[in-house]
Parts: structure tokens; sequence; C-alpha cells
């Protein structure tokens, strides 16, 4: 995606799909986020970021990020 060029299509996702991304993730782009929200058109979606999150919001300290990362996939999940 930073190159410009999408690896897979997103109209082929079908099943609920959370994306979750940390404003600080330098990989995850807002633009990308757009993009995704723009082509993912037959599934149900949930898109969250978390503030001062990074790239790693799984390994980030749980006042960091993590804590609410995994909030985030538990109320998906429900």
């Amino acid at each position: 995606m930073a190159r410009g060029k999408k690896f897979w299509d997103a109209h082929d996702i079908r099943v609920p799909t959370l994306y979750v991304r940390g404003t600080r993730d330098h990989w995850s782009r807002p633009e990308d986020l757009e993009a995704l929200k723009h082509d993912l058109t037959n599934a149900k979606a949930a898109f969250q970021s978390i503030p001062d999150g990074t790239h790693f919001l799984f390994l980030d300290r749980p006042e960091r990020g993590r804590s609410a990362f995994l909030q985030l996939i538990l109320d998906f999940l429900k």
C-alpha cells in the first residue's frame, strides 16, 4: 500500500471485520484506512483508532493502548 499497489481486494472480504490502528502507527496510515473503508463493501466492519497507540498495540503498556485494544476486540467478538 505504501507504494501504491494493493496486494488483495477488500471487496472479497465477507466476514465481520475489525480494523484497529494506533494514531502513532507509521505503517498504518490514515489514507490506507480510508482506502479500506471505501473498498470493504461486502462485510460488516468497525474502524477504531487508539490515541498514541503504536503499530504494536498488543505489546504496548496497558495505559498506552493495549488495554483499549483488547477491550475493542472483546466487544467486537460479543
